[in-house]
């Protein structure tokens, strides 16, 4: 609340100007006041580089890709306005985590992360899996058969953090991205690759590699956008309404990457 003195001895000239002035201070704070509304409303959105789920296109230098088009179509539905941030996954998490308004996707909804966030979704489903070499004779059936045998994946992945709490006697190594992954486990680095379903393919595309052969099915998840505790609760009602009914919109974006 603002207080406004305005001296009253003065002449009638006096306290106009000063009338003038204090008008101006008036509508100055509201236009302030006006634009601090206003981006309070828009929703900051982060996402890393993993195709097919989030990436620059090449050409069109745009973000596009399953889970970034469906979060698209979801904010259009909800009519909220938001930006699009491209960045690596540990600084687009800590920054999610650090600030209201701000949300993350795409993003595997695990126990772990459970009470960190505001979950809006789901996006989609998908599925944790373990891939070989094309024509590796090895058999997996469980986890118990991954005993003796070198595990990769990429760093900070929700698969790969709950495979080390699940078992952590297994050798595991990492790389900053899933085609990294994909090179180690052609170059025999590494005996089996756990990734999401979703993404096995695109990585190995990326890497110049052939496509790895499915060895085991290992975990269902659902892939959501997390958004930071403190985000605005109507803002997080609308996407939540909104999100009920995705499932047209889910059908169409998975058609047009042809899953």
């Amino acid at each position: 609340m603002f207080t406004l003195y305005a001296m009253v001895d003065l002449g009638e000239w006096s306290k106009e100007l000063n009338l003038k002035k204090v008008l101006a201070v008036v509508l100055g704070l509201f236009l302030i006041g006006e634009r601090t509304v206003i981006a309070a409303d828009v929703l900051r959105l982060l996402t890393e580089e993993k195709v097919p789920l989030n990436y620059l296109d090449a050409e069109t230098r745009t973000i596009k890709g399953i889970g970034h088009d469906i979060v698209v179509e979801m904010m259009q539905l909800a009519e909220v306005q938001h930006s699009v941030s491209l960045m690596p996954w540990k600084r687009a998490y800590r920054e999610t985590l650090m600030n209201p308004g701000t949300c993350l996707y795409s993003m595997n909804r695990t126990p772990a992360r459970e009470e960190l966030f505001e979950w809006v979704g789901p996006l989609f489903e998908s599925r944790w899996a373990f891939f070989r070499r094309p024509g590796s004779s090895l058999l997996v059936k469980s986890l118990d058969d991954l005993q003796g045998l070198v595990v990769v994946g990429k760093e900070s992945d929700a698969s790969v953090v709950s495979l080390r709490q699940a078992r952590p006697d297994l050798r595991i190594v990492t790389t900053q991205t899933e085609p990294m992954a994909v090179k180690l486990l052609f170059r025999q680095r590494a005996d089996i690759w756990l990734t999401g379903v979703i993404v096995a393919r695109s990585s190995a595309e990326e890497a110049k590699m052939p496509t790895p052969e499915l060895a085991f099915f290992w975990h269902p998840t659902s892939v959501w956008m997390g958004c930071a505790k403190g985000t605005d609760q109507g803002l997080l009602d609308t996407l939540h309404k909104v999100s009920k009914d995705l499932g047209p919109v889910q059908k169409a974006v998975l058609s047009r990457y042809d899953f």
